[in-house]
Formats: C-alpha cells, structure tokens, sequence
C-alpha cells in the first residue's frame, strides 16, 4: 500500500510522582491521532473554522465545557473518524494507584520520568497498533510535543523508539504544538478522556467521546 501516515501524539498532565498535590495532576494520559498524507485537509478546515468563529489566537488546552458547543467541535471530527479519515487511541492512568515502573520512588526500576514517558509511548503504540494495524510498506512519522524536554531527552526517546522495530516507525520528530494544530487537537482530547475517565465530564460529553478508544494502564 505504501501509505504515508501520520501519528500526532500529545499529553495531559504531568510526570510528576506524587498524587495530585503540590500542584501536580493526578493522571497522566497520552493520545494519537493517525491519519493519512493528503486526506487531513477537512479536519484542519473545521479546526480553522471553529477557531475563528470562537476567536482563538492562542493554543487551546481543553474541549469546550458548554454541550452545545462541545457537539459542534466534535461532531465533524466524528464524522472523519467514522469514514475513516482519521483514528484516535489514548492510554491513561491514575498516579495515586499506579502500579507500573518508572514513576513514583518505589515503582519498579524506581523514578525516572524519560524512561516513565518512554514507557507510556510504548503503551500507547501497542494499543494504537492493536487497533489500527499498519501495513509493512506504510511510512508512519510519529510526531511528538517538545513540551519541557531537552535535545538529550529529544535523542534518548528517538533511539528508544527506534530499536521498538515492530512499530515501524520510519520518522521520528519533534515539534512545538504551537505550530500544529493537530497536535493541540491531541492535547484537548487527551485531556478531555482524562477528565471523563475521572468523573470530571458531563455524561453527555462523556458520551461523545466514546469514539476514542482509551486503554487504562494504570495497573500494567
């Protein structure tokens, strides 16, 4: 098929090691969204249409709170979903009950937050992949928010991914989410799951969502 993908993936939260307190979120969740060169044009049409009707110049961090217009932003970006334009995977997990390496002091291999967020890519390739299963010949670049991380960290997590062959992963890239739009669509989504999946959404909202599949590694 030789399919040139795209996997936009971004977080919501933090990597810090404590469970919520001292100003750190009790969750930490990471979302792709995959689609394909030349067919992404509708989703950044409606992404520019709505920006400019609601008057967003900066970079949005959430889903919009009102029903209403919450259903006007999401809808056309389900309707792509269902016709196969673009698909969506997240993970997510609660910090205070985390039983995975990596994060807290007392987590197996004890407390390293790039290896944490190594780990959590891996999670979240697995679940993307289970799902929406790339052919051998497709060129996938996986593009990732540079939020807070160094060139070391930048090279670290491309040589991990990297040597993780049954992904195939072909590029590996960087980019401030200031400069894309589809990766501030991952992080309003990304926080979004992470408040359904806390309780925190409205069940209406919480219901349109469920196009997005989230597997819970808390306990992994």
């Amino acid at each position: 098929m030789n399919r040139p993908l795209f996997l936009f993936i971004d977080e919501s939260g933090d990597v810090g090691d404590n469970d919520g307190t001292g100003g750190n979120t009790i969750y930490y969740s990471e979302l792709a969204i995959q689609t394909e060169y030349g067919r992404s044009s509708p989703l950044v049409e409606h992404i520019t249409k709505w920006r400019y009707e609601e008057g967003i110049s900066g970079e949005p961090k959430h889903i919009p709170k009102d029903e209403e217009k919450c259903k006007k932003f999401l809808e056309p970006i389900i309707k792509l979903h269902q016709t196969g334009v673009i698909e969506f995977s997240a993970v997510y997990l609660r910090k205070d009950k985390y039983t995975g390496p990596y994060l807290k002091t007392d987590s197996p291999f004890r407390n390293n937050r790039l290896w944490f967020r190594n780990f959590v890519h891996k999670q979240l390739l697995e679940h993307h992949f289970s799902l929406h299963p790339n052919a051998q010949d497709d060129y996938i670049s996986a593009i990732f928010d540079y939020h807070r991380m160094s060139r070391p960290d930048f090279k670290n997590i491309t040589n991990y991914l990297c040597n993780i062959c049954e992904f195939g992963l072909d590029d590996i890239i960087h980019l401030d989410s200031v400069c894309s739009w589809m990766l501030q669509l991952a992080g309003q989504l990304a926080h979004a799951t992470s408040q359904a999946k806390l309780g925190e959404t409205p069940k209406s909202i919480t219901d349109m969502l469920s196009f997005i599949s989230v597997k819970d590694i808390t306990n992994v």
